[in-house]
């Protein structure tokens, strides 16, 4: 073994594990990382630009002030440069680097003092380059020499804990399906002739994970209390900040709950009332079945580049990760070839990573080498080029040096307001980081010399920012109210016009079509596109090319919203319930690019 010690960080979307070679022993242990667990919260506080809290601290300090709070900043990374938390800028590495550095210094105390000779940072099979730099640059930022960093993916790392474990025959394959909270990996890895694991293939999900299954949860509560009384769904989507993060942890500890009972029951704060919904097992399976369809298509694929034809060509399919304890994910893994699981799934990962560079020994001595490069899919996530591309985008509009938040989308909505059969602008005063074309001037009456000033009522303050060709079929446009700098315009969009005739339905005894738009500039519509992206159903999320525009599914009515950086505007739009209609119709009104 070499001289020294080692500490691996498997940093996750909802919690971060470590391990380490222990002082006393020299062997692979589990790293406290709280008084009550070996799990670390992942999500940061931002006390202030000096000063960021993790863990339980993180957690505590969140219910008083949710707005400085990020709940998972694993799943910005490759998406933002940057967050904004409460008004201040931190660079996404240095709301990474705390979480990372609490781990470490732990992990330095536990060895009185002494650093560690090498650390291994975990990381997503799917994850680019530029994703992976970021995660360097936070543990840099850390205080971790980045010559003591090495990397590995989580799946590769789950192999190794396997090869630990197992005397295996040359030629055996088995598969890793590794399923955080954020995160789906599934690699297929083959014993050779030399006794060394070969990845044969992996592919990865960067969409799909326990917060997945969060979201349809709280989605099905919400309809099902909805159903009973439409006040008390309309109360829980109105709960102020900090009640919506008790909403959120309620629901995921009966989604944990379910793992181990038939039943669980969830209390809902709103702030005006409590209410209790009940979830069986069995309607929770109903609830995720789809997302699960998504992973086991995922899986069948990369048994596919490996060559695996049937379950009788794996010797065992490994589960590891938080989501990886749902009944229904070992029942339906089991399609695949024999289930076995590696200690706690939580931490496996992080056992594993020290496999990568110590020198233990194992039953088989087996050891890993590097995946023959395949493309590492995520069907519904954006890859880093995308999101290199949206931040170019951004900055081409006008934005540069301004940065995005993802705490709450209550923030971005300025002044919403549905009015049955007709269309709705509501415009903020402008300010620096408006949409270019939000400040365009007015055209000018022939012969007048000039611009014309406008009343601040008049209704082209709001439909002047409309982007085309919806600007060029709203009619009859009035405005409603003009409130702190909002301006609400009403207009008419008829159901039958060539723009909107099949593609979204009107009232019964309507002949126009309920739309809502809001001009919110370019930052607060960057932020509604993360929100969809990080907190929305993602079965109900479909984004651009470029990643500058993004609609999400209602979840009590059919209506969808559109929120375009480019444009800097929200939009709602009522009579369409088809995610795919919802698409079409966005790129027709000229919001999707």
């Amino acid at each position: 073994m070499v001289a020294g010690w080692a500490l691996a960080i498997d940093f996750g979307t909802s919690n971060t594990a470590a391990a380490h070679t222990s002082a006393l022993t020299g062997r692979i242990e589990t790293l406290p990382l709280t008084h009550q667990s070996n799990l670390l919260p992942s999500g940061v506080y931002a006390d202030s630009t000096k000063q960021i809290l993790t863990g339980t601290a993180a957690l505590a300090a969140a219910d008083r002030d949710p707005t400085r709070f990020l709940p998972s900043p694993k799943r910005l990374i490759g998406q933002v440069p940057a967050v904004l938390l409460d008004g201040d800028d931190y660079p996404l590495e240095h709301l990474i680097a705390p979480v990372l550095a609490t781990v470490y210094q732990r992990a330095v105390t536990a060895h009185n003092g002494t650093p560690p000779h090498q650390v291994v940072l975990t990381h997503p099979e799917a994850w680019s380059q530029q994703q992976i730099t970021t995660l360097i640059a936070a543990a840099t930022h850390a205080g971790i020499d980045p010559a003591a960093v090495q990397l590995v993916s989580e799946p590769r790392a789950a192999a190794h804990q396997y090869s630990r474990a197992t005397d295996t025959a040359p030629g055996t394959t088995i598969a890793v399906f590794d399923f955080g909270g954020g995160t789906l990996d599934v690699a297929v890895l083959a014993v050779t002739e030399e006794g060394r694991f070969e990845v044969l293939a992996a592919r990865g999900d960067n969409s799909l994970g326990g917060k997945t299954f969060d979201a349809r949860l709280r989605r099905w509560i919400e309809e099902h209390l909805g159903d009973g009384d439409p006040a008390i769904a309309a109360a829980v989507a109105a709960a102020p900040p900090h009640l919506q993060r008790s909403i959120d942890e309620q629901i995921r500890a009966a989604k944990e709950h379910l793992s181990e009972a038939p039943s669980a029951t969830v209390t809902l704060d709103t702030g005006t009332g409590r209410h209790t919904a009940t979830i069986t097992r069995g309607e929770f399976d109903e609830v995720i079945g789809p997302d699960l369809d998504r992973a086991i298509a995922l899986a069948r694929a990369t048994l596919t580049d490996a060559g695996i034809t049937g379950p009788e060509d794996l010797t065992a399919v490994y589960l590891t990760g938080g989501s990886a304890r749902i009944p229904l994910v070992h029942t339906r893994v089991g399609e695949l070839g024999p289930v076995a699981t590696l200690d706690d799934p939580k931490t496996v990962v992080a056992h594993g990573a020290l496999l990568t560079v110590e020198t233990i020994p194992t039953p088989g001595g087996l050891d890993t080498v590097p995946l023959r490069r395949r493309p590492a899919t995520a069907p519904q996530a954006p890859a880093a080029a995308t999101a290199t591309a949206a931040a170019a985008a951004i900055t081409a509009a006008g934005v540069s040096g301004r940065r995005w938040s993802t705490t709450t989308a209550a923030a971005v909505v300025v002044g919403l307001v549905v009015v049955a059969g007709v269309a709705v602008a509501v415009v903020r005063g402008l300010d620096g980081d408006s949409a270019a074309t939000a400040g365009a001037a007015p055209s000018a009456p022939a012969g007048s010399g000039g611009a014309v000033a406008r009343d601040s009522a008049d209704p082209r303050h709001a439909t002047d920012r409309l982007p085309e060709p919806l600007a060029g079929q709203v009619r009859n446009c009035t405005a409603t109210r003009f409130e702190e700098g909002n301006l609400e315009v009403a207009c008419d969009l008829e159901a039958t016009s060539p723009l909107t005739a099949g593609r979204v339905s009107a009232g019964p005894a309507s002949s126009t079509v309920s739309v809502t738009v809001s001009a919110i500039g370019n930052t607060a519509a960057m932020q509604r596109i993360l929100s969809m992206r990080s907190y929305d159903d993602p079965a109900g999320v479909r984004e651009n090319d470029t990643g500058t525009a993004a609609l999400s599914m209602s979840t009590f009515a059919d209506m969808f919203t559109v929120a375009n950086a480019d444009l800097g505007v929200q939009v709602h739009v009522h009579g369409q319930s088809d995610v795919e209609g919802a698409e079409a119709f966005a790129r027709a009104l000229g919001l999707f690019g």
